[in-house]
């Protein structure tokens, strides 16, 4: 049951820490009965929605202590109201059952998050939540109308009750550090009958991957905001090349993004034949799918990924101002270097990942992707460093909370910053 969804294998089996006991809620009710009892007993206690967390914060303790886990799967119902266009879904729904009962309930609607349909949604809403129609209809969060959360003082709050600085700080702040989210009311948006979805890959030399990747960050900002497109890196085993794989995804109809991208991005020769016209709910099973097809049914399948596990470090960053063509060429040259990093460089979210049988490699691991993290700094945001909550590192420092000095207006004020 641990195990299930505790996805990386670099917390969990460098870990001495298991939960004491696992709790599974079926009910506000029990929810707020299990925070209660944890409050009486000299363990920490933690809530997992699905366990994606980077950093293994929703399954595992700092510093190996004992902890009691709180997980949240049982609450995964999702009701939909059509003539409303809202929908409260519990914490514990994942992203492809919200999707799934909505897309149930009207062709019309979707709603706007990521596209890995095992993530759970009180993390993935709680820190922000960007998707490929945030461009559109902005975050998730930004979709979130009302909420029922559980205070540190055993109290059911919604919006009028928690007040609008709780309310905007668990949108985006985390929800784990101001309560424990039971549901969300989220507002669903209008979506076209058809959209065009594409994923494509480049193969190239280091020189033509750097042009391609220069012209497209001049271009992606700028296309309409009914288009997504994605860029991701990695170096190609034994060679000297470079993959570079586009996502794409237009919420309309084929004819109209070929025109656009191959007139903004002609270097991508992007062909109709690489383009996918579907329905926004036949989008999400077709991008969660990268790696093997994907139905619309198995959205609903939380435990799909289970079973796709490895180590790895994640690391991400905010571009503010465009890089140089030297200086992407210089990012393309880290990536080559050994020990070779099976990366992926997503909008400056890079990785580094290995398997069982490179365990006795993973400090070479670790020190390369740190070494990358360092070379990267002149051309990402500084002042301070800043990168995507969801995408949580904590080599960036850990908040001392015991000794803060700051009163709560401070706070307030820090986090709005």
């Amino acid at each position: 049951m641990f195990h299930l969804s505790a996805y990386n294998l670099r917390i969990t089996n460098s870990s001495s820490s298991n939960p004491v006991v696992i709790i599974l809620p079926g009910t506000k009710e029990q929810l707020l009965a299990s925070i209660t009892c944890c409050k009486n007993v000299p363990w920490e206690f933690i809530i997992r929605s699905e366990g994606h967390s980077f950093e293994g914060l929703s399954y595992s303790a700092w510093n190996h202590q004992l902890f009691v886990l709180i997980d949240l799967m049982n609450l995964n119902w999702v009701l939909v109201d059509v003539e409303l266009k809202t929908a409260w879904v519990k914490a514990g729904a994942t992203l492809g059952k919200i999707y799934y009962e909505v897309s149930r309930a009207s062709s019309h609607f979707g709603f706007p998050a990521g596209f890995y349909p095992t993530i759970g949604s009180c993390g993935h809403i709680g820190g922000g939540d960007w998707g490929l129609k945030s461009r559109k209809y902005g975050l998730a969060s930004d979709n979130v109308v009302n909420a029922i959360l559980v205070d540190s003082n055993g109290r059911l709050l919604d919006r009028q009750m928690m007040g609008e600085d709780v309310f905007w700080a668990i949108r985006g702040g985390g929800p784990g550090s101001f309560g424990a989210v039971y549901s969300w009311k989220i507002s669903l948006v209008d979506v076209p009958d058809k959209v065009t979805a594409f994923r494509i890959m480049r193969n190239g030399s280091v020189t033509l991957t750097t042009g391609l990747l220069h012209k497209w960050q001049f271009v992606a900002p700028k296309l309409e905001d009914e288009v997504t497109l994605l860029a991701s890196i990695r170096s190609e085993p034994d060679t000297t090349n470079m993959v570079a794989t586009f996502l794409g995804l237009y919420l309309g109809p084929k004819h109209a993004i070929l025109a656009s991208i191959n007139r903004a991005l002609p270097e991508l020769a992007l062909h109709g034949s690489e383009c996918n016209e579907l329905s926004w709910i036949e989008s999400m099973a077709y991008f969660s799918g990268i790696n093997q097809v994907t139905t619309v049914e198995a959205l609903r399948d939380r435990f799909s990924t289970s079973d796709h596990k490895n180590y790895y470090k994640w690391k991400s960053d905010f571009v503010r101002e465009l890089i140089s063509l030297n200086g992407i060429e210089g990012i393309l040259g880290m990536l080559m270097k050994k020990p070779r990093m099976k990366g992926n460089l997503y909008s400056l979210g890079y990785f580094v990942y290995w398997d069982e049988k490179d365990e006795k490699m993973s400090s070479a691991y670790m020190d390369s992707i740190q070494n990358f993290h360092e070379y990267i700094t002149p051309f990402v945001s500084k002042g301070p460093r800043t990168s995507y909550v969801n995408e949580i590192d904590l080599d960036l420092g850990v908040m001392d909370w015991e000794n803060v000095s700051m009163s709560g207006d401070e706070l307030v004020e820090v986090g709005r910053a």
